[in-house]
């Protein structure tokens, strides 16, 4: 039986209209949720990376997914899944985190034969 754990949030920000400035030159005013250009990652989360082109979401590298972090939000939270169906917040043993300009550090359990992870920005 897999435990739940407890989620990630966390509440760095830059202010009420830091996204919606961002939105507007780099995602044609869209939503977080939304991936205005195509590019596989969503707007909440390229905010988050600082991208203003085409945004890339990190690979492992070393068992570890790190993403940088330098646009504070209102929350984010790194997912797992074993399916890509099902997501659950990662233990947050497993997350390092460090104040922007920084990064999130994701480490994938010890012996995991597939797993698969993502970062939800709540900006």
């Amino acid at each position: 039986m897999e435990a739940q754990v407890a989620a990630l949030h966390t509440t760095w920000f830059t202010g009420s209209g830091a996204y919606a400035d961002w939105a507007s030159t780099n995602a044609g005013g869209q939503a977080a949720d939304l991936d205005y250009n195509h590019d596989g990652v969503q707007n909440g989360v390229a905010f988050f990376m600082s991208a203003t082109g085409l945004a890339t979401n990190p690979g492992v590298d070393g068992g570890k997914v790190t993403w940088p972090y330098l646009n504070a939000v209102t929350s984010f939270e790194v997912q797992v899944s074993d399916n890509l169906t099902t997501w659950l917040p990662a233990a947050p043993g497993d997350i390092a985190t460090t104040l922007p300009p920084g990064q999130v550090i994701y480490t994938l359990p010890t012996g995991a034969t597939r797993k698969f992870c993502r970062l939800v920005v709540t900006p």
